[in-house]
This record gives structure tokens, C-alpha cells and sequence, in this order.
């Protein structure tokens, strides 16, 4: 998995964008960097880049969780989504990035759902949140709804959203914005981790609970990525939020059980297959932990 793949769609934004001639800040632009305190912050190095750029590579798609879910028998339920109304009620930077990245995951999952007129209302969220951040011109709404009617274009989906975000990435961290991108991610992830959670606990199944326990490392990635804004109020509140979620995380297991290799000929060649694998040792209980974490920060971030 590619960077970009991480900000927007598994910001979880199943959505597309197109590329935005220039790197000067317009006088609008301006005034959105300046709502933000990051902007006082000490800026992120070149070497800090990379290893931002490095964790978004490893946190997985909305799109990805949501065919997960599908794929455990669970059924379609609008009532887990956050109601498309509530955009109305985001005035602040930092609340529009978050919504941004909660809207993304809720249109992956309709769209892995196939209720594609069911995510439009989405879709509309999504684009005027990201029009409200001053990002929407990288915003491809025709192509997007194109694909989103062919339930069989989900790889092309997938390709050019991981493909045209390097460019809006890009574009955050050269004007330094780049804790847009952190806010969408943190409001991606949080949303798909609550409908892990409420998929789970209407139609238990191993590999859902094996991708909770999972979520254990990407907690402490993105509680990495944040403490760059070790400054900013805002995003250390929901640092905070985090935190009290990331105490809980620590007490699941994630072990690498070792297995003895194997070889075997395949098309006339000898191949050694590795059978050692990852075991996530999570109990119920600690799912209930989670789950009351995760809505607690999930409330700060929606509501």
C-alpha cells in the first residue's frame, strides 16, 4: 500500500481528486493556514516527512475494512453512519478535516455495499467539506460518480484515488498544511474502527475481531503522526482522546508464531513458502473496552 492510499482513502476517503496546477497559497488558502496552530509549530523536516509518509503507508483502507465487513455476512445499516446533516454543523478547520476523513469511510462502505444511492448524500458531504478546506478543486465529482455506478471498477477506484492524492498530499505539506491530511486520517480511522466494532457486535466473526486487536499498531502510528503538532490544542485534545484508547489497545497481543518453511514446485518451479503467521489474542471484554473508547472519541469528532 502506497502512501496516499492512506490519507484519502484510508483516510478513508473513497474519493478522487485531480491535480491542481501550482504551489502558491491563494489569499484563501492564506486565511485557512492561519485558523490552523500548527502554523506557529516548528516545521516538519524533510527526514520527518518520510517517516510520516512511511506510517500512512501502513494504515489500511476504509475500502479495504469495508469489504471485510461485507465479507462477514453482515448486512447494510445506514444507522451506523454519521448522519450527512451534521456537516452543516462543522464551522471550524479542524471539525471540516475530521468530517472530511468520517465521510470518506462512510461512502467506502456504502460503496462496497453497492448503495450507491444511498452514498451520494455522502459523496455531497465529502465535496463540500473538502470545497469548504480549500481542496475541493482537486475534486473529480464526474469520474468518481462514474465509477461509483460500475461495481465492478472498485481496483480502478482504488488506483486512481491512491494515485491523484500523492498530488494533494503533496500540495498540504508544501503549504504547510499537512495536518489537513493528519485530521482526515485520524477521522478516517476512527470511523472505520467504529464500524469494525458495530459490525462485530451484531455479526461476531474471527477476522473481525482479529482486525480490531490489529488496530493495536496503527494506534501508535497515528498517535506518532500527531505528536508533530505537539503544539497545536486542538489536535492535542483529540491526542488525548486517543491516548485513553491507545491504553486500552496495549493490553491486546500480537504475536508472530513461527512456522517451519515449505518448499513446493509450482510451474515448474521451486518456491519456499513461509508458514509462520501473526496471532492477535483479544478478548471480549477488551472489545467492550475499545468500543466505549472508540465512541467516546468518535462523539468529540461528529458532534
Amino acid at each position: 500500500m502506497r502512501i496516499i492510499h492512506t490519507l484519502l482513502i484510508l483516510t478513508g476517503l473513497a474519493l478522487l481528486f485531480n491535480s491542481c496546477g501550482g504551489d502558491n497559497l491563494s489569499i484563501e488558502e492564506s486565511q485557512l493556514e492561519n485558523e490552523f496552530e500548527t502554523t506557529k509549530l516548528t516545521k516538519i523536516t524533510e527526514e520527518e516527512r518520510v517517516v510520516l509518509n512511511e506510517i500512512m503507508q501502513s494504515i489500511p483502507s476504509p475500502l479495504e475494512i469495508s469489504a471485510l465487513m461485507k465479507e462477514s455476512g453482515a448486512d447494510y445499516n445506514k444507522g451506523f453512519l454519521n448522519d450527512t446533516e451534521n456537516s452543516n454543523n462543522y464551522i471550524s478547520s479542524y471539525q471540516k478535516a475530521m468530517n472530511l476523513g468520517v465521510y470518506g469511510a462512510d461512502l467506502a462502505y456504502c460503496n462496497i455495499y453497492k448503495e450507491n444511492t444511498a452514498g451520494l448524500p455522502f459523496l455531497g458531504a465529502v465535496k463540500s467539506l473538502a470545497e469548504e478546506l480549500k481542496i475541493g478543486d482537486f475534486f473529480d465529482n464526474a469520474t468518481l460518480l462514474r465509477l461509483m455506478k460500475n461495481n465492478d471498477s472498485m481496483d480502478s477506484l482504488l488506483t486512481i484515488t491512491t494515485d491523484n492524492f500523492e498530488k494533494i498530499n503533496h500540495h498540504l505539506q508544501e503549504n504547510n498544511q499537512s495536518q489537513v491530511g493528519a485530521l482526515m486520517l485520524v477521522g478516517g480511522w476512527v470511523e472505520g474502527v467504529h464500524l469494525l466494532l458495530k459490525v462485530h457486535s451484531i455479526s461476531p466473526h474471527k477476522s473481525l475481531k482479529e482486525r480490531i486487536g490489529e488496530q493495536k499498531i496503527i494506534m501508535e502510528q497515528l498517535l506518532h503522526v500527531l505528536s508533530y503538532y505537539k503544539n497545536d490544542e486542538e489536535i492535542q485534545s483529540i491526542s488525548s482522546y486517543m491516548s485513553k484508547l491507545n491504553d486500552v489497545f496495549k493490553t491486546v497481543v500480537i504475536k508472530r508464531v513461527e512456522g517451519e518453511s515449505e518448499m513446493r514446485v509450482v510451474d515448474g518451479a521451486m518456491h519456499v513458502f513461509d508458514k509462520s503467521y501473526t496471532e492477535v489474542i483479544i478478548s471480549d471484554e477488551q472489545i467492550n473496552q475499545i468500543e466505549d473508547k472508540v465512541n467516546s472519541l468518535r462523539d468529540k469528532i461528529i458532534k
